[in-house]
């Protein structure tokens, strides 16, 4: 697998003294990014501010009655990964809509707000209801899969983490909301459907309906997303054309997706660099009106995120090479109980097959992820093996983020054979140094290779450097090697 990153082009330049090897530091990629809204007065708007503890967050951006939900979310990552480290917080405002949340790139605001940070590991929006989260959430993916990857890039090397919306309460199988019937369809995408409960003037009941609900025929052969809904005039909204399935007085389903089809129907976006989680947890409700022992329903991303810091703290397991799943390293501090007691057997394998991380317990294990898998496409697979797991991505985003600015001090040298020995020396140093991330007990050749890349004159001419690293990371079963080039194909 190619991944390339964007160290030069650059213009050779000749100096007299040689650099030496060149000590390349590991970049800090376990800073958490929260999208979030709050009330409180003063709070920084659309600008990316950094906390490192509940405390500073507080005095910002105010507590469980300003902040809301996103308020667990913070408090999750601090919880599992420690204070001290790095969270970006981006407020977008009282009562944000979902383009709220995803910003605007010449305006700088809401996902957006992110832009100009350098250092950025994972990036959540904590915390919407289904009719917000099914709009938001593909953008959230994209952020972190395309943006952030920079010019020309195919690697970001930043990870996002998306929740299943609250409301969904089942892994692999709908909830009826409501049953009505079809009317006519107005438009040519959006098409407005119009319904009642009874033909000949019967007023639906659509009170309980939501955008990123679906409907759906009695055959289930016709789908589509709810994208507006008004009670009042019985319509709703989607866009896809049901006129060829539905004819007059046809039942019409109205549903809230399961998981699986949430995550592969309503959003759509396999990626590499995200990852999916369902169960929400349950936490000490800490609102000034709540009484002692109640509790409150909240997002996972902010703890998934925290304990995806820990883990990558851990040199002694692998840091990023080790999956942040399992019952020895990825339990879930901060928390009472899970939402949904989910079954192994009914509901394990569906999720796992649809590459969806389910949160659960085990007795005697207590509350943990169990599922370690990118955002990959369960029923139509479009990654590698090695790309279906966070691990591999996260180790190769450490190397990206690490050696794109380790490697800027051979920008402008000499381009010649001292100087690509040089840059292979300094990357075979910094492979060392952090050497957990291999598998152990094998030899450094089969653990990484750095490959000299003969350069064409066109490269020459250009002032490209290019180094071919081969990496095999810590893996659940397989070690598959992965290929880093440098710079960016002109091709």
């Amino acid at each position: 697998m190619a991944i390339n990153t964007n160290i030069g082009p650059e213009r050779v330049q000749v100096f007299d003294v040689p650099l030496g090897i060149v000590q390349v530091p590991g970049a800090g990629t376990s800073s958490a990014a929260f999208i979030l809204s709050t009330s409180e007065a003063g709070a920084p708007l659309n600008s990316a501010t950094a906390v490192t503890d509940m405390d500073e967050f507080e005095t910002s951006f105010g507590a469980a009655d300003e902040a809301g939900e996103a308020y667990y979310a913070v408090k999750g990552f601090f919880d599992n990964a420690g204070t001290g480290r790095t969270a970006w917080i981006v407020n977008v405002g009282t009562s944000p809509t979902a383009a709220d949340y995803i910003g605007s790139a010449s305006l700088g605001t809401g996902l957006r707000a992110l832009d100009n940070i350098d250092d950025l590991g994972m990036v959540t929006v904590p915390g919407l209801p289904l009719a917000q989260a099914y709009l938001v959430q593909p953008a959230l993916i994209d952020y972190t899969e395309t943006v952030r990857a920079e010019f020309g890039a195919t690697l970001s090397t930043s990870f996002s983490l998306l929740a299943i919306p609250n409301e969904i309460a089942k892994a692999n199988a709908n909830t009826a909301v409501t049953t009505t019937k079809f009317i006519s369809v107005a438009g040519a995408g959006p098409y407005v459907l119009t319904v009642e409960d009874v033909v000949a003037g019967g007023t639906a009941d659509l009170s309980a309906v939501t955008p990123g609900m679906v409907v759906r025929d009695t055959a289930n052969s016709f789908k589509a997303v709810i994208t507006a809904v008004d009670d009042g005039t019985d319509t709703i909204t989607i866009a896809t054309d049901p006129t060829t399935t539905w004819s007059a007085t046809d039942d019409v389903f109205v549903e809230i997706s399961s998981a699986v089809e949430y995550k592969e129907t309503v959003i759509n976006n396999p990626s590499r660099t995200a990852s999916w989680y369902f169960n929400h947890l349950n936490v000490v409700d800490l609102s000034s009106a709540a009484s002692p022992g109640d509790l409150v329903q909240v997002d996972p991303v902010g703890h998934a995120a925290g304990i995806i810091a820990r883990i990558d703290a851990n040199n002694q397991i692998g840091a990023h090479s080790h999956a942040p799943a399992g019952i020895r390293y990825a339990g879930i501090s901060g928390i009472s109980s899970l939402q949904l007691a989910l079954s192994e057997r009914k509901d394990g394998e569906p999720l796992r097959l649809n590459f969806i991380n389910r949160i659960t317990s085990f007795p005697g294990a207590g509350n943990v992820i169990f599922g370690g898998y990118t955002a990959d496409s369960g029923t139509s697979p479009v990654f590698t093996a090695d790309e279906q797991l966070i691990q591999v991505m996260r180790t190769l985003q450490f190397i990206k983020a690490s050696l794109e600015p380790g490697l800027r001090s051979f920008i402008w040298e000499n381009f010649s054979p001292t100087t690509q020995l040089q840059v292979q020396n300094a990357i075979a140093s910094f492979l060392r140094t952090n050497i957990h991330l291999f598998p152990a007990g094998l030899p450094e050749s089969s653990q990484f290779k750095v490959i000299s890349v003969t350069p064409t004159q066109d490269d020459l001419d250009k002032g490209l450097l290019k180094v071919r690293v081969q990496v095999r990371p810590n893996k659940a079963v397989r070690f598959v090697s992965i290929d880093l080039e440098y710079p960016i194909p002109t091709t």
